[in-house]
């Protein structure tokens, strides 16, 4: 996967994400993430940021923009990083001037960059979930509600995960 720009295309029978972003969403709103979602006619768009006011001010602020595109069979998954706003040129001027932000700044660059891959996992993740419910509503197989891992209907815990059922 690429620092700041990667893709990666999942081959599923899901045809609506509308749960996976969701799922999404919680994950990482639940780590701090300010996560704005919005529905596509062709799958849906995640944005998460992090960065207070202060960064924000300066263009500091940096953004992962997902998009989620349903194919015939597949579900293309596209994340990129980039600054959040359109203050980061006159930012870098200023930086030049204020290098401790700098450093700052890079270092939050390669925190978010590690962003990318979390994300296609996570979706990954959410797309086989609930792609193994659907299935298993035909079948009434039961399946664990955090991994997606078959479990015997007598399990009180995922053997995959450990997961109280």
């Amino acid at each position: 996967m690429g620092v700041f720009n990667s893709k990666k295309l999942v081959a599923t029978k899901l045809k609506n994400v509308e749960q996976v972003i969701a799922d999404v969403k919680m994950y990482f709103t639940a780590k701090g993430f300010d996560v704005k979602t919005d529905s596509t006619p062709t799958g849906g768009l995640i944005s998460i940021t992090k960065g207070g006011t202060f960064k924000d001010v300066l263009g500091l602020k940096t953004a992962l923009n997902t998009t989620l595109t349903i194919e015939e069979g597949c579900i293309l998954i596209e994340a990129k990083i980039g600054a959040f706003g359109g203050k980061a040129v006159a930012t870098i001027g200023g930086l030049f001037v204020t290098w401790p932000l700098a450093i700052t700044a890079a270092i939050g660059m390669v925190t978010q960059s590690k962003l990318d891959d979390e994300m296609i996992n996570e979706i990954e993740k959410s797309i086989y979930k609930y792609e193994q419910r659907q299935e298993s509503s035909s079948t009434k197989e039961k399946f664990c509600v955090d991994c997606g891992a078959p479990v015997p209907a007598d399990a009180a815990f995922c053997p995959n995960c450990g997961k109280k059922q």
